[in-house]
């Protein structure tokens, strides 16, 4: 009984073999009802018409129900397309992106900035701004409008006319998740048809019973957000933080699942600047980029927040996020050397002293 029961990966050509089974035994009744009729004494050219008949339908249906389920598009149907940029060479526009960090770092400061700029037209601080300037909706439920955003927003010199912001505490207003409430935000966007960008602060309040874990979940709902993105020529920036293992690089640091960063087409971090702990140099804020699909060697920035407001320095910081963030070594550095250290103490026996100095040289 056991054997002949069909697993799930092998219940498709099951399935198959019994449907072919069932169309060689459709055809079989097909010609045992004409030679039937043959004996009945039919006239021979009419039975062998009608056999003809039935048996090419019985084909057609045979091919119709074998037609592969799976659609492509040939790629001369595409009318290539230049990206457009938010910020030239940094966020893509009309896309989602992610800007991830530790807690306290200066990610909210910088969405700010970011509205800032789009809401009045001005210059990005490596860039021209090349958008006309437009609306920003902020959904944040972590951070005070009275205390926190409108403050910020205005130390920024933002138009707060073209602010509006989503807050379910203190607006009293319906829970709104990603997973279920997109149609509502597209009616709203209807309401505001110069939006430029949308910020989710943080992503992962928004994604209502999804586990923030599971690819395939995160992945599926992420989906519908892209869409809206594309549809609606809006860019899409989902906050996060950092997880607390420090042992990997960047790119698989974002909280939960992998699958954020994977929807994302450029994941950018704020980071605390490293410096020489003896001297006087005060550490500033680094906005270094993780994953960039479409920017051609870019660089980051350095930036302070002065009075509550962002000033980026002129200059480029070229520093590897992961170096910052690991105190000048990479997860895949620090694996490197603990695979040598295991190889070598287990190669034979050694004094420690051995050891140190074949790990410097």
């Amino acid at each position: 009984m056991f054997e002949s029961t069909v697993s799930g990966a092998d219940a498709p050509e099951h399935a198959r073999i019994i449907q072919q089974d069932c169309y060689k035994r459709q055809g079989a009744d097909i010609v045992s009802k004409y030679a039937d009729k043959f004996n009945n004494g039919s006239d021979l050219a009419e039975l062998i018409s009608g056999l003809q008949g039935e048996l090419a339908t019985l084909q057609e249906i045979a091919e119709c129900k074998q037609q592969s389920p799976l659609k492509f598009k040939s790629l001369d149907t595409v009318e290539s397309k230049q990206i457009q940029w938010l910020w030239p060479n940094r966020i893509p526009a009309d896309m989602f992106s992610m800007l991830v960090g530790n807690p306290g770092i200066g990610k909210s400061f910088l969405t700010m900035y970011m509205t800032a700029q789009l809401t009045t037209g001005r210059d990005w601080p490596d860039a021209l701004n090349t958008i006309d300037p437009g609306s920003v909706l902020l959904f944040s439920d972590e951070e005070s409008l009275e205390y926190a955003i409108k403050p910020r927003l205005e130390a920024q010199g933002a138009d707060c006319s073209k602010v509006f912001a989503y807050n379910s505490l203190e607006l009293q207003s319906s829970t709104f998740t990603v997973q279920n409430s997109l149609r509502h935000l597209e009616q709203y966007l209807d309401e505001v048809p110069d939006c430029r960008m949308i910020v989710f602060d943080p992503i992962t309040a928004y994604m209502g019973t999804v586990n923030a874990n599971a690819n395939a979940e995160v992945r599926g709902v992420l989906l519908g957000l892209q869409q809206l993105a594309q549809r609606r020529n809006i860019t899409v920036i989902g906050i996060s933080h950092f997880s607390k293992k420090s042992d990997l690089d960047a790119i698989y640091r974002t909280l939960g699942s992998t699958a954020f960063t994977a929807a994302a087409r450029s994941v950018w971090a704020v980071a605390s600047e490293k410096v020489d702990p003896e001297s006087n140099q005060q550490p500033g804020r680094l906005f270094l980029p993780v994953k960039s699909n479409y920017s051609i060697e870019v660089d980051g920035l350095r930036f302070d927040i002065v009075d509550g407001q962002v000033a980026f320095s002129k200059e480029a910081v070229s520093g590897d996020i992961d170096r910052v963030m690991q105190g000048g070594h990479t997860a895949s550095q620090k694996n490197e050397a603990k695979d040598w250290l295991k190889s070598r103490l287990n190669s034979e026996t050694v004094l420690a002293s051995e050891v140190l100095d074949d790990g410097e040289a």
